[in-house]
């Protein structure tokens, strides 16, 4: 009995090893519409939106664009392992909340450029999606400069 339990030990102990622990089956993360999330080897954090069955994702650009928005909180911030945001597409459409005007958000780091998408025929024409497209404040809107 004791050989048996050893042999069962030194196995578990190296399939873990060898990672064998990722095949086993993990608690799949469900996001609501407006979650904040970021991976566990990132410092990136991202909002979540929800439209239908469509699943965006959109870049906070920095520490000072999240403080600005009263409303998100850094305890909200939900850390998933990594991969888990690869089925959301990213967003780089934005519009601010009094504005008509939809830009193209370019991050760079913890800045970034925004360029206006001036034509309904321009924003067909790239393939946007309207759904993707989220509304954000003046002061978000202005961390980008423009291109």
């Amino acid at each position: 009995m004791k050989k048996l339990i050893s042999v069962f030990t030194a196995l578990t102990t190296i399939l873990w090893l060898m990672g064998a622990y990722l095949v086993l089956p993990v608690k799949a993360v469900t996001f609501t519409d407006g979650a904040l999330a970021r991976e566990t080897d990132e410092f990136d954090v991202y909002i979540i939106k929800l439209v239908g069955a469509e699943k965006f994702k959109r870049l906070i650009l920095n520490p000072d664009v999240f403080n600005m928005y009263g409303h998100l909180k850094w305890s909200n911030v939900q850390v998933v392992a990594d991969g888990t945001l690869a089925d959301y597409t990213t967003s780089e459409l934005v519009r601010e909340i009094n504005d008509t005007k939809v830009y193209k958000l370019y991050p760079d780091g913890d800045t970034g450029t925004k360029k206006w998408v001036d034509t309904l025929d321009c924003f067909t024409t790239q393939g946007y999606n309207w759904n993707s497209v989220y509304i954000i404040n003046s002061f978000d809107r202005d961390s980008y400069t423009t291109a």
